[in-house]
């Protein structure tokens, strides 16, 4: 069965870097094909205006902006013949909202990997790249039911920089990763989630 799935990031593309565009669409889609089911095709796809830095995502106008761009992209899919979307970011922006307006299955990567960690271990600890995102994170894993399931959720404290770079060249970023995991695993977490 052939399958077709629009994979949609809420950060945009900067639009005069043509050549950083096509390596961050080239990273994800790689990854993504590593996964999908034989006969299934996966577009990834960047907003063309938004956020570019990691470092706005404190700015709360900034968001509300960016989060705007990602509904109207989910929305424009609708004339297109995607039989599903995944919302690629650890947050699940609009996830309700785009829902609501599709008729064909919406996916949150935070409600996914929670359900997933749920059925591998008792326990899961989500590591996030940075500290603003992890008030949302825990507000989510409370809003998905299931509170009673994670542990404290941790940040790699990674800058906009390092983040970029880790495109390239992640080995700093798993060592990062590595350190926080840890503490994770004292906390009690048997599933690590990336977020």
């Amino acid at each position: 069965m052939k399958t077709k799935i629009a994979l949609v990031a809420p950060m945009a593309g900067d639009p005069g870097n043509e050549k950083g565009r096509q390596v961050v669409e080239n990273i994800f889609v790689k990854n993504a094909n590593k996964l999908k089911e034989q006969g299934t095709t996966v577009d990834y796809r960047l907003l063309h205006r938004g956020i570019t830095n990691t470092d706005h995502l404190a700015w709360e106008a900034l968001n509300v902006w960016n989060m705007f761009e990602l509904f109207e992209a989910i929305r424009e899919l609708k004339n297109e013949d995607y039989d599903a979307v995944v919302i690629h970011c650890y947050s699940d922006p609009h996830l309700n909202a785009c829902r609501q307006i599709m008729d064909i299955p919406v996916i949150g990567v935070v409600q996914t990997s929670m359900m997933m960690a749920s059925m591998m271990g008792s326990k899961f600890g989500v590591i996030t790249f940075a500290q603003p995102l992890i008030d949302l994170i825990d507000d989510l894993t409370l809003r998905y039911g299931f509170k009673d399931r994670a542990v404290r959720t941790r940040s790699m404290d990674t800058t906009n920089k390092e983040f970029a770079r880790s495109y390239f060249d992640a080995h700093d970023s798993i060592e990062k990763f590595k350190k926080i995991a840890t503490l994770s695993i004292e906390d009690g977490a048997e599933v690590l989630i990336p977020g």
